[in-house]
């Protein structure tokens, strides 16, 4: 006697194929979107890497490979679920889910071990962008280049900085050429004796629905300096508070653990209604 085994009217079988039609779809929009993240980190993130630059895009290429293959694997996976509905019977669709289920496995396990890897290269990749956007800090007013990405990035993800804005804050960016070290204006704000530190933030770090003047430079903004020591809360409502790193880093772990559950309940539900369609024909 069989256990664990269910039957499934006719109707039951669409409307399961049809919940199973809609997670394909949603694989390949995951798919879509690790293929589109790793894009972006290797045309956007990895211009402003100055160390381990192929080790980054080495590993992105690889997962973008891998969501364009989950792309594909999905598109197959329609015709799949509609021979499994209409054609169970059939020992070629009986084949064909054997191969695509395997394909698919095979597929599942590398991005759970590429996932594994990924997590450990993630603290390299953490390292290399901070000391690359450390590096483009210090080089913000001296290359063009270095300001460009920086703004770009920060303007783009709505972020601030490494970690938080503190960070250009306890950044010495502005140097002896760009302020004079003997105002008293700088000697008020000047955060640190040791460093040219000052409460100075580019105006990439500001937020765009911001009602108001964005107020990020105490220095180029005397008629708001009051605010800065008065209500430094509206100082910090008018800009990006978070740093850049973490929405660098995380997004295409999500997509990648979110695809291999996912794949795993498509798996099922494809084998459920093959086997219930065939049992139908057997009777």
């Amino acid at each position: 006697m069989a256990i664990g085994v269910y039957k499934l009217s006719q109707k039951n079988r669409n409307t399961l194929a049809s919940i199973i039609y809609f997670m394909c779809t949603l694989e390949m929009a995951i798919g879509m979107c690790m293929a589109g993240s790793s894009i972006y980190t290797m045309v956007a993130v990895s211009p402003i890497i100055h160390s381990e630059k192929s080790e980054v895009d080495f590993a992105f290429a690889i997962t973008g490979i891998f969501g364009t293959h989950i792309i594909i694997q999905h598109i197959v996976g329609y015709k799949v679920c509609y021979k499994c509905v209409k054609q169970a019977h059939k020992k070629s669709t009986r084949n064909l889910l054997f191969l695509w289920s395997c394909i698919g496995a095979n597929m599942t396990l590398n991005l759970i071990i590429i996932c594994h890897y990924l997590r450990k290269l993630k603290n390299h990749i953490a390292k290399s962008i901070k000391q690359s956007f450390m590096l483009g800090m210090t080089h913000y007013l001296k290359d063009v280049t270095w300001k460009e990405t920086i703004d770009r990035l920060q303007y783009d993800n709505e972020c601030c900085g490494i970690f938080s804005f503190q960070d250009w804050e306890e950044k010495a960016w502005l140097t002896r050429y760009h302020v004079n070290v003997e105002c008293d204006t700088i000697k008020e704000y000047r955060i640190s004796e040791d460093i040219l530190a000052l409460p100075v933030i580019p105006w990439s770090c500001c937020k765009i629905d911001f009602p108001m003047q964005c107020l990020h430079d105490p220095l180029q903004q005397p008629q708001f300096a009051h605010i800065w020591v008065d209500e430094p809360s509206i100082v910090r409502n008018s800009i990006n508070t978070t740093g850049c790193l973490d929405g660098l880093t995380t997004i295409i772990f999500i997509f990648i653990n979110t695809y291999i559950c996912m794949t795993a309940l498509v798996f099922i539900l494809q084998n459920y209604v093959h086997i219930s369609k065939k049992r139908d024909f057997a009777k």
